[in-house]
């Protein structure tokens, strides 16, 4: 997990980098490259790993320290986390090679396939944090990335106004999970799903764990365009076609299922 999200970063800038001296074609190459080696990468862990209750933790550094909040950059890298990235990464490997042919007449092709690696880096830190910080700042990512590919035309009317009817609806959800992780923090004192999940098991039932998880089917309903606030998703079309099946098939529409698994301790505190 951990060297995928190294060698997307690695995408990122060294093929912008290879773009400047070699052109596109030879930066098309490395792209190729480096999104195949995170495909291959992610294999590993998937087929070796068959213990549920291995999870690995990484801690990088204390992000923010205010009097009792603190928040770290950490990852988990679990099943979860592998299965997962194994299939977001097998279609972006698909998408990527369509995307060369498809987008290699356009004079931004490098902003594109940025877009689209900046894409798959976020939704490698919703997968894989270990804190609801980390995870809303993955979860923003995507949505702002979603927005930078819907309006990639930008010279198109439609492809502008599709672009922000997207990130007006996701905001509305945004806000939710935002309140949502204000109340689990006052609630709980900590941002670790750890500590969050065994906190919740001590805490007598309250009717807060419904209005949470109400407030987190809001962002659920809001990021996978379910009825309600599904009208975002046939005009995210307007994007290149490449944007269209990325959005709607691997990454945004999902990421409300992740949301759903990363809570469900608060879910079935709700429920019971």
């Amino acid at each position: 997990m951990y060297a995928v999200m190294f060698s997307n970063m690695c995408d990122i800038f060294f093929t912008g980098f290879i773009f400047f001296f070699f052109g596109f074609a030879i930066s098309n190459f490395f792209t190729i490259y480096f999104v195949s080696l995170d495909f291959f990468l992610s294999i590993i862990p998937s087929v070796l790993e068959t213990d549920a209750s291995s999870d690995e933790y990484l801690f990088l550094y204390n992000w923010i320290e205010l009097g009792s909040i603190l928040i770290k950059i950490e990852f988990t890298n679990g099943n979860f986390s592998n299965y997962i990235g194994f299939i977001v990464l097998f279609i972006t490997l698909i998408i990527q090679f369509f995307s060369f042919t498809y987008m290699n007449h356009e004079k931004d092709e490098l902003k594109f396939q940025a877009f689209l690696s900046f894409f798959s880096v976020f939704m490698y830190i919703l997968l894989s944090s270990e804190n609801v910080v980390q995870f809303f700042a993955g979860w923003e990512g995507i949505g702002i990335c979603s927005y930078l590919l819907i309006s990639f035309w930008s010279t198109r009317v439609d492809a502008d106004l599709a672009a922000l009817k997207a990130i007006y609806t996701n905001k509305i959800g945004d806000l939710a999970m935002l309140l949502a992780i204000v109340f689990i923090f006052y609630e709980t004192n900590s941002f670790e799903f750890n500590i969050i999940e065994f906190s919740i098991q001590l805490i007598k039932y309250s009717s807060l764990f419904e209005y949470l998880c109400f407030l987190l089917s809001i962002a659920v309903i809001s990021k996978s365009a379910q009825f309600s606030m599904h009208l975002w998703l046939p005009d995210a079309m307007e994007g290149p076609t490449p944007v269209s099946a990325f959005i709607h098939a691997a990454t945004m529409v999902t990421a409300g299922i992740l949301l759903v698994i990363k809570f469900n301790f608060l879910f079935k505190v709700a429920v019971i």
